[in-house]
């Protein structure tokens, strides 16, 4: 005879409880401090090359998913209507911004039932450590970027 399970209080869950599964919330903290590392940096770095205002604008508009979905439009285009070198040429640097735009939460596809269950099992737990390497390195990137060249003077304006 097995030993009796504490489940959750709604009828609709029935799965057991577990130590890790009480983590959820803690993870869900920690992966949106992560995605408000990433879109920061990248606001910063867009700001410090355009008007902050544009920054906002180009983040807001143009971002991963969009160029993903273009990117499938002029495939979906190429593949039914045979081939087109300036569509080629077109999709060809869609595909270069969609491969270059950073993505805000990278493995959304992989841990969507954490958000949905407020549960974290020990997989996830791998995709937070590996979104927090992904926030890492677009900090790096977009905190020195754009380069200063040593001939390029800021603006002293201020001083």
């Amino acid at each position: 005879m097995s030993p009796p399970c504490v489940t959750s209080r709604t009828a609709s869950r029935t799965r057991p409880l577990t130590p890790d599964s009480q983590w959820g919330f803690l993870w869900l903290a920690i992966d949106g401090l992560l995605e408000s590392v990433i879109v920061v940096s990248v606001l910063t770095g867009l700001a410090a090359a355009l008007r902050p205002i544009v920054a906002l604008l180009v983040v807001a508009f143009f971002t991963e998913s969009l160029f993903y979905q273009f990117d499938a439009m002029l495939l979906g285009y190429l593949q039914a209507n045979g081939h087109s070198i300036p569509v080629a040429a077109i999709e060809y640097l869609v595909r270069g911004i969609h491969l270059a735009a950073p993505m805000f939460n990278p493995f959304s596809e992989h841990t969507g039932t954490v958000e949905q269950t407020l549960r974290a099992a020990r997989g996830d737990w791998f995709y937070l450590g590996a979104t927090a390497c992904y926030a890492l390195a677009v900090f790096s990137f977009w905190s020195s970027w754009p380069p200063m060249h040593p001939g390029w003077r800021r603006c002293s304006s201020l001083t």
